[in-house]
């Protein structure tokens, strides 16, 4: 499982607001430009515009 963090900005005013979409159950194979696509085929449901697409590929082993 890696976490997909995709950014949506806003504006209020003069200061910019992100918000974040975290997406669980990713299979580990998924490549870059799978998430790529995935995530820019969800955005036109979201209202505010893309800021960026992050991948975690960090482990917590316990």
């Amino acid at each position: 499982m890696i976490p997909v963090a995709a950014c949506i900005a806003g504006w209020c005013g003069f200061n910019t607001i992100l918000k974040t979409k975290s997406f669980n159950n990713v299979k580990t194979a998924a490549t870059a430009i799978q998430l790529f696509v995935i995530t820019n085929a969800l955005v036109p449901l979201q209202q505010r515009p893309l800021q960026s697409i992050e991948r975690d590929n960090d482990s917590v082993i316990t």
